[in-house]
């Protein structure tokens, strides 16, 4: 039986009505009849209030077994595609990130050389922060007050950069530094010229081939030039022009991959 509360009704007297004996069923409908409160009792007048009974019926909720299942392998189909794209990405997006914080640290030192009137260097380092000529673990731009391109105890260092060497390499010429004199040029004529950056799949496109040389490379490269001014290199003929421009071959081929 329904029981609804609802003092705000107002109670409408009407004429009790016959049963009817021919009702196969007494099911809760809609409207059901009470007896008003302030009816006197046995007066034979009801109070009419709709109450809707089947606002109580609460649906089941829950999957059936062969909905699950069916769920379950879509997420696995789903999961299957998409893993391997997202691990792609990731690797993707490490060297881009990577090219992009480099050439910024680039732009950095020459900036800060026109600001200061003094030499500003960039060079990479090891896990020491010192800079170094072996396996770089990232890079810093630092105040080079006595213009030899290698970062001293009394010199300040203005911003610092690190990567995990197992997962990017960094390849550099001549001694991985380059210092900015005063007006934003190059100090001196033998400095870095050549930054590849790479992970194991080396110099290849997205789908791990080198035929096609003009295609987009996984890998970076930076081109620096003579004016000191560091560009983005993303193709696989151009970085590969850049790795041959490397004094030191052996470094080539941790990026090279034919081509």
């Amino acid at each position: 039986m329904c029981f609804y509360t609802a003092p705000h009704l107002k109670w409408q007297a009407l004429t009790r009505p016959t049963p009817n004996p021919s009702a196969t069923a007494y099911l809760p409908q809609p409207t059901e009849y009470r007896t008003s409160p302030s009816s006197p009792q046995g007066s034979g007048t009801v109070a009419r209030m709709k109450i809707d009974c089947r606002s109580n019926i609460r649906p089941q909720i829950g999957f059936t077994l062969i909905e699950l299942v069916i769920t379950v392998s879509i997420v696995a189909i789903l999961a299957t595609v998409a893993v391997p794209n997202f691990r792609t990405f990731i690797l993707n997006n490490r060297i881009k990130s990577t090219a992009q914080s480099l050439m910024s640290s680039f732009q950095l030192a020459r900036s800060e050389a026109l600001k200061r009137q003094a030499n500003v260097a960039i060079c990479f380092t090891d896990s020491s922060s010192a800079c170094t000529t072996g396996t770089p673990t990232g890079w810093i731009v630092f105040a080079d007050t006595d213009k030899d391109e290698i970062k001293d105890s009394a010199e300040t260092i203005i911003d610092s950069k690190t990567v995990d060497s197992s997962k990017i390499y960094l390849l550099a010429d001549q001694n991985k530094s380059l210092s900015y004199n005063s007006s934003g040029y190059p100090a001196s004529a033998n400095h870095m010229d050549t930054v590849v950056i790479c992970d194991s799949r080396k110099n290849v496109d997205g789908s791990g081939s080198t035929n096609t040389s003009t295609a987009q490379s996984v890998a970076r490269a930076l081109d620096i030039t003579a004016t000191g001014r560091a560009k983005i290199l993303t193709t696989i003929v151009n970085i590969n022009s850049l790795l041959n421009r490397l004094t030191m071959q052996s470094l080539k081929s941790t990026c090279y991959a034919g081509g």
